[in-house]
């Protein structure tokens, strides 16, 4: 989960997702018995292009996530 948390702050700091939230089965542990789960939820904010719609493409995200 570090790992993918970090790639998120990256993505956050270049501007390529806005913010965003944990949800789940992860997000709840903070507030009841902690169980096992192997997925993370998470929701972000796109930002919106003058075209009004929303590209990720391989190439923008290779510049952010180590292979």
């Amino acid at each position: 989960m570090e790992k993918t948390l970090a790639i998120l702050n990256q993505l956050e700091h270049e501007g390529i997702i806005g913010r965003y939230a944990i949800g789940g089965a992860v997000a709840a542990t903070r507030y009841i018995e902690p169980i096992q789960t192997y997925d993370l939820d998470i929701f972000v904010m796109l930002p919106v292009a003058p075209s009004e719609l929303v590209s990720l493409t391989v190439a923008t995200l290779s510049k952010t996530i180590p292979q």
